[in-house]
């Protein structure tokens, strides 16, 4: 974990996700600053931790920042907005994740509590591992991918940049998911899936294929 001070942005519930995991680290409360682009009221707080308007990037700049929002590109323009004036995107690591010393976890991604990241695995930037999910060796994920709670990635899964998976889902060994794909909540993907399309089932088709 970083020492400086690190600013969050989101105060949703990936926002209180990622405090609870900086304070699990042993982070003081003094030395994070939660930000929203919301308007917000004086009195509304993230585990005693005040919440503040962030009115435009230009004030985070030359500053530590983790992008807590899980909305998958929502957090790329936030992220890149950020990045373009200057502040540095950290990654955040639950003290209770599991992180092989074979892989390797991109600037601004998020880890869980026992989520899991096994041997030469690859996590993009600004990707969210949600809780007890489950990337096995070999995969890689692209920037800005959401993998929700209890889903599993088999070895050697591909995601391309912003693919949703849903929570309890799980993805068979070496499929390949092309851009902006969704995959519903405890779908069982069995074969490559291309791009900008939401699968749902076991097997996963198609939203438009299945029979209602």
């Amino acid at each position: 974990m970083p020492t400086d001070p690190i600013n969050v942005i989101g105060a949703g519930g990936q926002g209180a996700v990622t405090v609870d995991a900086l304070l699990a680290a042993g982070v003081e409360p003094d030395t994070i600053e939660v930000w929203t682009e919301d308007e917000v009221s004086s009195e509304f707080k993230l585990f005693g931790i005040q919440v503040r308007h962030l009115s435009g990037a230009e004030r985070l700049t030359g500053r530590d920042v983790h992008v807590s929002i899980g909305d998958n590109v929502v957090r790329q323009r936030v992220s890149r907005n950020l990045v373009a004036v200057g502040a540095k995107l950290r990654t955040i690591i639950h003290p209770m994740a599991t992180v092989s010393a074979h892989a390797s976890v991109g600037v601004g991604a998020f880890l869980a509590a026992g989520s899991i990241v096994a041997a030469r695995a690859t996590i993009g930037q600004g990707a969210i591992i949600n809780h007890n999910s489950v990337v096995d060796h070999d995969c890689v994920l692209g920037e800005f991918v959401h993998v929700a709670p209890g889903a599993t990635l088999g070895g050697g899964v591909t995601l391309a940049n912003l693919v949703l998976i849903g929570a309890g889902a799980n993805i068979l060994p070496a499929r390949k998911i092309e851009i902006g794909v969704v995959v519903g909540a405890g779908a069982v993907v069995t074969s490559d899936l291309s791009a900008g399309s939401t699968y749902a089932g076991v097997p996963a088709v198609p939203l438009n294929n299945r029979r209602m």
